[in-house]
Order: structure tokens, then sequence, then C-alpha cells
């Protein structure tokens, strides 16, 4: 069974990596794990001049791959089987590293948990690693009211690693040429879900774009 084969490798994998859920893949390598990130944006629930903030309901993706979990027996197998992927249980999810994101912007947040907590994880054939998540977040984003009411704001949703820096966890925008999670091949990082209507806005415009911050120091 399916379920059987995942057990089993990730049961191989956590004999083998004692730290396999509390680090990420190339940590003790000292290379930067690399995460693609694709953000769909399934509703904005509320702009709050008053409070300065949005709300917004998203689909997180996160990308990466982690060897240690396909390894040699993994690899033996999804050939064997000829199974092109396998889905985590929420048991399985807890036992494996996901990437510590969090929104540097965030006034509020939340996870959806309605009957079960809504994330899935999925192992692909060669290692790769596909996690999504459905969240509500509410951000922060400081307003210029001077031309009320016919002003433009910028608000921006950050995403970063909590505990890791560059040099061990490198955040970069879903390649376009590439499918993440049965999407369409050619979409943007960033997509907006077209039945989102705002009563009193307009969204103008959605760009992604990257950059380095550090919330502490190292030690």
């Amino acid at each position: 069974k399916r379920s059987d084969i995942l057990n089993h490798i990730v049961r191989l994998a956590t004999d083998t990596y004692d730290d396999l859920k509390t680090t990420p893949p190339l940590y003790n390598n000292r290379e930067p794990a690399k995460i693609q990130v694709l953000l769909y944006v399934s509703s904005i629930d509320a702009v709050n001049e008053a409070s300065m903030d949005f709300t917004v309901g998203i689909l997180l993706h996160l990308r990466w791959e982690d060897k240690r979990i396909y390894h040699d027996k993994a690899a033996q197998y999804f050939n064997a089987s000829k199974l092109g992927s396998l889905d985590f249980d929420s048991e399985n999810i807890k036992k494996v590293w996901v990437p510590d994101i969090f929104f540097p912007n965030e006034k509020k947040g939340s996870f959806h948990v309605i009957m079960t907590q809504n994330q899935m994880m999925r192992l692909y054939k060669g290692g790769t690693m596909l996690y999504i998540s459905r969240l509500s977040v509410t951000l922060s984003c400081p307003m210029d009211l001077i031309n009320y009411p016919f002003d433009k704001q910028t608000c921006h949703l950050l995403i970063m690693s909590f505990g890791y820096s560059d040099d061990d966890i490198i955040l970069e925008w879903t390649n376009a040429t590439e499918p993440v999670g049965g999407l369409d091949p050619n979409a943007k990082p960033i997509l907006l879900d077209e039945q989102i209507v705002l009563p009193q806005f307009e969204v103008k415009q959605v760009l992604a774009s990257t950059c380095n911050k550090r919330y502490h120091q190292k030690m």
C-alpha cells in the first residue's frame, strides 16, 4: 500500500537522521537549502484605514529538495512501484522538516482547521518536497491618507524564515518554467483569485521581489 511505503520511507529517514525534523536538508553540509515559494491569494477580506492593516486568505506553496527522505531505499520503492509521488498524512508531516516561514509584518494569523488542519505535503520521485498550507493573516500596511479618498497605497506581504539566515535557507519565488502542485507551469509566483472584489479599493498591481533582512544578531 502507498501508506505502508511512505511509513517505511519516513521511518528509515528518521532512524538515519536524528535531526530530520529540526534542521534544513543541507544544514550539516553548511549549504543553504533553496525553498521555492508560490502564493495564491484566495481572498482579500478587509482593508482597514483606521488600523492601517489588511487581511488576506492565502494558500502558501513551498517546494524544496530533501535527499534525507529520498534515500536509496525510497528511490527503489518509487522505481519498483512506478509511483510519481506520495502524499503525507498528518502524523508523518510532524516527523520531517518543514520551512519555518513567518510574516514579519503580521498582526495576527491562523491556520484553517475546519475538520482537520488545511495542509498537505507530497514527496515526488527524485526528492522534491511540496508543502501547501491554507492561512488567514492580518498584515500591517502603513498608509498615507493625505489624498483620501483618492489615495493609492502599497501594502506588503513579507515572508522570511524565522530561525535561519540565508546561510542556511534561501527563499526564491517559484521558477515559472516548472509546474508546482498541479498549477499552471506558466503561473506567476503570486496569483490573485479572479473573483476578488473590494468595495472601496481596486488592486492595481501585484509584484514579487526579494531582499535580505535580519531580525536578530549572529552570536
